[in-house]
Order: structure tokens, then sequence, then C-alpha cells
């Protein structure tokens, strides 16, 4: 590599390399992490929902009370694990924008880098990336999609049991839980893109910053 990094030292390059490394390290270990944190979630949640399945048969000594705490923790579960995702996906932009940052810098020192790395370095297509990531949808079928889902689910199944213990009929038990699954959904989805859109606008934030400096 000697004469092609134009200014930049033997020193100074080795110290780009060890950053990109280490960045490109702690990028899979965070997108590792929010993968178990869900395998986690999901495992949780149908053991749960398939026990309170069985606990509330009619041969079953346990009663719906236990079913309702056991959903709460659920409940619980899939606030975290949906908030752990969101800071995952938000981390994971912050590491992609520093190692296109690094990438341009190596194609800057090396233009025969110039359209022969496999991922974009330019900057329009890293904040277009930001711009859709702020808009959680239900068809991506993400991670944070996924947990939106099933904490709709469980919160449904959560206001069925309640409703049980007010009335009988069917049709009320039914429709608390589709209109407590929908509200949910619907919460958890306005929440998602809010977090999105305030992560972007503090990345939006911080460069300004940089570019005043």
């Amino acid at each position: 590599m000697e004469g092609r990094h134009n200014e930049l030292s033997d020193a100074a390059h080795q110290v780009l390399i060890s950053e990109f490394e280490q960045l490109s390290a702690a990028f899979i270990a965070n997108e590792q992490g929010g993968d178990a944190r869900v395998n986690i979630f999901v495992a949780a949640a149908g053991a749960v929902l398939a026990a309170v399945g069985f606990t509330n048969g009619p041969q079953s000594a346990l009663g719906p009370a236990t079913a309702f705490l056991a959903i709460c923790f659920i409940v619980v579960l899939g606030w975290f694990t949906l908030n752990r995702i969101i800071r995952r996906n938000l981390v994971t932009d912050d590491y992609l924008i520093r190692i296109s940052s690094l990438r341009r810098t190596f194609e800057a020192h090396c233009p025969e880098l110039i359209g022969k790395l496999p991922f974009p370095t330019d900057l329009m297509t890293i904040e277009r990336r930001l711009k859709l990531r702020s808009f959680a949808i239900p068809d991506r079928g993400g991670l944070a999609e996924v947990t939106i889902f099933i904490n709709g689910a469980v919160v449904g199944a959560l206001l069925a049991i309640f409703a049980s213990w007010i009335t009988n009929h069917v049709a009320v038990i039914a429709g608390s839980a589709l209109g407590a699954t929908i509200l949910a959904w619907t919460g958890q989805f306005v929440y998602v893109n809010w977090r999105y859109r305030r992560g972007q606008g503090n990345y939006n934030s911080k460069r300004g910053q940089n570019r005043a400096r």
C-alpha cells in the first residue's frame, strides 16, 4: 500500500484499519445480541401461551389468575425486548455510518477502490437508509415488527382472560381481545417510529455539530 494513501502515514493507515476491524466486530456482536434476545422472547412467549392453554382447560387445577400473572410477565419481557431491538437498530445504524466514513477515507486516499467496494459509501445512500429505518411497517418482517406482533397477541390474550372474569359472553371476550391486540399493535408502531425518528434527529444534530467544527 506504499505510496497509495498519499498524506496518510503508515501508522495512521494502520490505525484506520484497526478502527475498521473493531467497528465491524462490534457491528456483528450488536446484530447477534439482538437476534439472541428476540429468540429468547419468542421461546418464552410461546411456552407461556402454550402453558396458559393447558392451565385453563377443564381438567386443570390452576385458575386463570396464574395465567394472568404469567402473561403479565411476558408483556413486561416483550416491552423490554422491543426497546432493546430499537436500541440495537439505532446502534447498528451508527456503526454503519462510521464504517462507511472509514470506507470513504480509504477511497479518498486509494482512488482505485472507488466503485469496487461491496457496500455503498456515499452519504446520501446512508441517509436514505436511515430515513427508511424511521418507519416500522407491518410487512417488513424485521425483529422489531415480529416483536410488535407477538406483544400485541400477548396483550390480547391478557385482556381475554381479564374479560372472562367479568362475563361469559364469547363475543365480548373475543371483541375485547381483538380490540386490545389492535390497539397494542398500533401503539407500538407509533412508539417505534417515534424512537427511530428521534434517533435520526440525534444523528442529524451530531452531523451538524461536526460540520460546524
